[in-house]
């Protein structure tokens, strides 16, 4: 890959993050302000998609409890209209 690619493959997920407003920003730490942890979340989630994208599942926990109960809830209501239907 030529480093033009490489520029602009890293400018297309600083956007497609929405990160072009904070791209020389700098993230921050203990004692220097930076990005927001929103942010933060998302420049980690875009060095992901830069180094390793095919190994990169973005799940929170939240994701993974939204994802189970929905499972959950259609597993329920299957089962309600199998046993109600007949």
């Amino acid at each position: 890959m030529s480093t033009k690619m490489k520029y602009e493959r890293v400018e297309q997920v600083i956007a497609d993050l929405s990160l072009q407003h904070v791209a020389e920003s700098p993230i921050g730490g203990q004692w220097v302000r930076g990005i927001s942890g929103g942010e933060k979340r998302r420049v980690s989630i875009g060095i992901e998609l830069i180094t390793n994208p095919s190994a990169y599942l973005p799940l929170s926990p939240q994701c993974l409890i939204f994802i189970s109960l929905s499972l959950s809830l259609s597993l329920s209501l299957s089962l309600n209209r199998y046993y109600i239907l007949g």
